[in-house]
């Protein structure tokens, strides 16, 4: 039987730890609600507002417990949103030192002192791409910039061989994310999971990011942790299109990502029981891409059979072993009669 006292050490922890939560919640909601008053009176845009909301999140993410002033976060992070992206240049006086400390009713000094923590703290840069304009990202000249690995030598990616022969300064997300798959590809998900994350770090709407995240976990054996992140990429994958297209075709590299997200959110409703929704999902797929370059028709006559997605891939790689797909095209004959979901392009 457990003493009084250990009984009462593990109460007071939890009790410690919800109470941590909503002080941290109420201070994360205060923020924001100063945030939004400040910047009434500070010309931005959309696009500002919505990278100072994700430096908001991104402090309240790393910072366990919360201290301080509100409305002082709140001003700090304003003005190092505008350190960041060189704001007293490109907006004017509003957005100098003195101007928005006045209009956040802090001081200067303390503003100051509190924006220069946060960068190191939180290890942001100027010009960070993560929290900086898209165009004051793609003015960033080190952007363009390779580097021979071999030799060290520098050079301006001017031409489409230099992407070729070089690495670069400055890694984007689509950079990490393509890096992360060829740590994938040699079972190192560990190092697989840190790029994708530095690269949704980068661009919380890149799809490719959640993808990569949630093939590297199924990798790892954490089913849930895969679930979560493909329900991330399908979602963003929604953002991007509230309504479906009528066309979007797998030839377009620009598409695969989305694709992809789609194709993984059918499998996961397929293997949880909920078979409607992964055929609409997969009729959707053969409905914008009439060709089915993608192999989707074999995932659909899968579904309707009773097999997963995974045991449709081992089909396939058998009919490649053998450079015999009788297998796997028997089950799309046998599928496609009972529901009738393909029909081969005319050539």
């Amino acid at each position: 039987m457990k003493s009084f006292a250990s009984t009462f050490s593990l109460y007071h922890i939890c009790y410690t730890v919800v109470m941590s939560h909503r002080i941290k919640e109420q201070y994360l909601q205060e923020t924001q609600q100063f945030i939004a008053i400040f910047l009434k009176n500070l010309p931005h845009t959309k696009e500002d507002a919505e990278k100072i909301d994700k430096i908001v999140r991104f402090y309240f993410r790393k910072k366990i417990i919360q201290s301080g002033k509100a409305n002082n976060l709140a001003a700090a992070i304003i003005w190092l949103y505008g350190r960041i992206n060189f704001m007293q240049e490109s907006e004017g006086k509003k957005w100098a030192q003195d101007s928005v400390a006045k209009i956040c009713g802090v001081s200067k000094s303390t503003m100051g002192a509190k924006a220069a923590l946060l960068m190191e703290e939180l290890d942001i840069e100027l010009l960070d791409q993560r929290f900086a304009r898209k165009e004051m990202v793609e003015k960033n000249p080190l952007m363009q910039m390779y580097v021979d690995p071999k030799t060290g030598f520098i050079f301006r990616d001017d031409d489409d061989i230099s992407g070729l022969l070089g690495v670069p300064m400055v890694q984007r997300e689509k950079d990490l994310y393509y890096e992360a798959m060829e740590f994938l590809s040699v079972n190192d998900t560990a190092t697989a999971i840190r790029l994708c994350k530095k690269a949704v770090d980068i661009d919380e709407h890149f799809v490719d990011g959640y993808l990569g995240l949630a093939w590297a976990y199924r990798q790892k054996g954490n089913r849930k942790k895969y679930v979560q992140y493909i329900n991330t990429a399908f979602e963003e994958t929604k953002k991007k299109f509230p309504v479906w297209p009528e066309i979007m075709l797998w030839g377009k590299i620009e598409n695969r990502p989305f694709m992809r997200a789609i194709q993984e959110q059918a499998c996961v409703f397929g293997e949880t029981g909920y078979s409607q929704q992964a055929e609409k999902l997969f009729r959707l797929l053969l409905k914008m891409n009439p060709s089915d370059n993608q192999g989707i028709r074999y995932l659909l006559a899968g579904l309707f059979a009773g097999i997963t997605g995974e045991e449709v891939d081992a089909m396939t790689d058998r009919g490649n072993e053998k450079q015999n797909w009788d297998e796997i095209e028997n089950l799309l004959i046998e599928q496609n009669k009972k529901h009738t979901f393909w029909e081969p392009p005319k050539e």
